[in-house]
């Protein structure tokens, strides 16, 4: 039903907006941080090593490089993804 063009053409991955562009989404990302990448979930998850996740979110947060935030944003949504899914896939 798709023409051609669509399904062959190459593909680019999605990603979620960039974070630190608005300080309405960093609150929201906060809680998603704190809610599944706590130290301790992130402990019990046994998927990063807890204290590489916490000083990298040190060094995020007090990042203002809007390059070098964007690539990290990258790194965030990666890490709450794996949290997330282990959460409501293999914890429950």
């Amino acid at each position: 039903v798709l023409p051609e063009v669509l399904y062959k053409r190459e593909k680019f991955p999605f990603m979620a907006p960039p974070a630190h562009t608005d300080e309405d989404k960093q609150g929201k990302l906060g809680e998603l941080l704190e809610e599944y990448a706590s130290p301790e979930k992130i402990k019990k998850s046994g998927y990063f090593d807890p204290q590489a996740v916490k000083d990298f979110l040190h060094k995020y947060r007090n990042d203002r490089d809007p390059v070098s935030l964007t690539r990290k944003d990258t790194i965030v949504n990666h890490l709450l993804c794996i949290q997330i899914l282990n959460h409501h896939l293999l914890e429950n």
